[in-house]
């Protein structure tokens, strides 16, 4: 499985089960990371333990999907579950839990200011100062 991430959201893709004859859905659980130590065995995706299925992720076709509205700079863990058509067909067992964080306003460059002439000595040495960018826990924004 592969993994995106942005402030607010996660983007999961998979390649289809080999195991599964006729895929026909798939479901995707995402849950916090307090909750994925409980994902160990198989107890990913069950109800009542933090695993919470996605509104529109229960649908056929693609094996890709946008985790939306998650909070930024929080650890999150993501799951895909396929159902298979047929005879025989129901729910597959969980994949691996994919582990991510979602960025934070603090893991993007801060902008500098425009630089000041220090000092030079006419033409062969130029030395600048570059503004100090305020603490990251004053706001600020990019130039």
């Amino acid at each position: 499985m592969l993994l995106a991430a942005s402030c607010t959201s996660l983007v999961v893709s998979w390649p289809s089960p080999q195991h599964v004859k006729k895929v026909v859905g798939y479901a995707v659980y995402v849950a916090e990371a307090p909750h994925l130590s409980k994902a160990e065995g198989g107890g990913c995706c069950a109800a009542g333990n933090g695993w919470r299925p996605l509104e529109g992720a229960m649908r056929a076709g693609g094996t890709s999907f946008e985790v939306g509205g998650l909070t930024s700079g929080v650890d999150y863990g993501v799951a895909v579950m396929a159902r298979s058509g047929g005879a025989d067909g129901g729910w597959g067992p969980p994949s691996e839990v994919l582990e991510a964080r979602t960025m934070a306003p603090t893991d993007f460059p801060r902008a500098i200011g425009m630089p000041t002439i220090e000092e030079h000595d006419g033409c062969d040495t130029v030395t600048l100062r570059l503004p100090v960018p305020p603490p990251l826990s004053e706001p600020h924004t990019l130039a």
